[in-house]
């Protein structure tokens, strides 16, 4: 059905948001976010061309829609900012992590993970955010409240053989926040 109507349903849902690049049966793209020059993409039509150079110059890679800046880039522009994008699938998002080229230059691509008001951070323990705009000088357990994070908790039994990070019948909860 929806190759038939193809270009009406594409169309139609530009109405509601321009990102929208294509339309195919049901997937899950891959978020990625990677930190590039400002100054080259800044001007009108400048996220289409980094668009174009994340294609160009990596091999198969599709990105799926539009680029678009992590935050707003104001009047007094950083020189260097994250830009988000999706590709087709996991192997594509894996090629770009392991080493990308834009505009000939090696950039660092890693998975795009957004916050929301169910986001727990990992070195506070508190809801709303992650460890990356965390603004606690102190980190937290999640598991016994200790000043460690929840990945490096290790039971105090010897004997216990839980794997760092994991809970175990030793421990007592606690809560960090």
């Amino acid at each position: 059905m929806l190759l038939h109507f193809r270009e009406e349903i594409l169309q139609e849902a530009r109405n509601y948001d321009q990102d929208i690049v294509d339309a195919r049966s049901n997937e899950n793209w891959p978020r990625l976010k990677v930190l590039v020059p400002v100054a080259p993409y800044c001007e009108q039509n400048g996220l289409d061309i980094l668009k174009e150079e994340i294609e160009a110059e990596n091999g198969d890679v599709e990105v799926t829609t539009r680029v678009r800046w992590l935050k707003p880039i104001r009047q007094h522009q950083p020189p260097m900012a994250s830009a988000l994008f999706s590709v087709r699938d996991r192997k594509q998002a894996q090629q770009l992590i392991a080493g990308m080229r834009i505009a000939g230059r090696k950039c660092n691509a890693a998975t795009f993970i957004a916050e929301g008001t169910d986001s727990q951070c990992a070195k506070c323990c508190e809801w709303g955010h992650t460890e990356f705009r965390c603004s606690q000088n102190r980190v937290f357990c999640g598991l016994c409240a200790e000043d460690h994070t929840t990945d490096k908790h290790m039971c105090p039994v010897r004997e216990c053989r839980a794997a760092r990070g994991r809970i175990c019948p030793h421990i007592v909860m606690r809560c960090a926040a």
